[in-house]
């Protein structure tokens, strides 16, 4: 963290979890600084997401925002559709 911040994170989390508190276990997830939205998630319920974030003036990085993938690396595991994998990339680096 930039100038010995510490915590940000964790305080982040908080944050984001108050602000879509209504949405959290319905639409969506939150963890730390990221945000993933259920498969069959309507079009709708995903902009309600974007603009409440512009609402509290937050920012997204949408070089790092992905729509409508079929799977995924979260902490170190790839999410497919129907199954959850560690990553082999991470299982080679162990070895």
């Amino acid at each position: 963290m930039p100038f010995g911040l510490r915590n940000v994170l964790e305080a982040f989390q908080w944050g984001t979890t108050a602000m879509f508190s209504n949405y959290i276990e319905c639409i969506m997830k939150v963890f730390m600084d990221d945000f993933s939205a259920y498969r069959g998630t309507s079009d709708l319920c995903l902009a309600k997401i974007l603009y409440r974030y512009e609402g509290v003036n937050l920012i997204l990085n949408w070089r790092k925002l992905y729509f409508i993938v079929q799977e995924g690396i979260v902490l170190g595991h790839v999410i497919y559709q129907r199954c959850i994998q560690v990553d082999s990339v991470k299982i080679e680096v162990i070895k």
